[in-house]
């Protein structure tokens, strides 16, 4: 009964704040945040000046590994589109086309659909015919490979 006694119970009340004291709270806590990152704009600068590394801080490093992450996604997509197109251009070799039937061939893919595996193909097409420009110096009329003797034809139609 001696320790009823002793222990003595305070009510508090909480405090009703209205909107306008609160966006005064806001304000200062916003010119707090302001100067304090100010201050340590300053005192990392003279850290640098001094020849010395400021030290990252952790959410720097979450920072960083996230952009570490995209580039490991993005090359490994680029990797993929090559390792793709490297195939495609196998099958194309293995199919010995002409150069004007590769090059409908590509252009029938752009009338397509616009999908990524069309544009690995497209892609993979003219590296292909490039190489055989490239290699083929003495190529002046594309009609020539094409094995369509129309093709001369047809251009005086249109």
């Amino acid at each position: 009964m001696k320790e009823q006694k002793k222990i003595k119970n305070k009510p508090k009340i909480n405090k009703e704040i209205t909107v306008a004291e609160l966006q005064k709270l806001v304000e200062k806590l916003k010119e707090d945040l302001k100067k304090a990152n100010a201050r340590i704009t300053q005192l990392e600068n003279f850290i640098k000046q001094n020849g010395l590394r400021v030290p990252e801080s952790d959410y720097k490093k979450e920072e960083d590994e996230e952009e570490k992450k995209k580039e490991k996604e993005e090359k490994e997509k680029e990797r993929d589109a090559e390792i793709k197109m490297e195939e495609i251009k196998k099958k194309i070799d293995n199919k010995k086309m002409s150069i004007g039937d590769r090059i409908n061939v590509t252009l029938g893919l752009l009338k397509e659909e616009d999908t990524y595996d069309n544009r690995i193909e497209i892609m993979a097409n003219l590296k292909v015919v490039k190489e055989i420009l490239e290699n083929n110096p003495g190529i002046k009329d594309l009609n020539s490979l094409n094995g369509n003797k129309n093709a001369a034809g047809d251009n005086n139609n249109t």
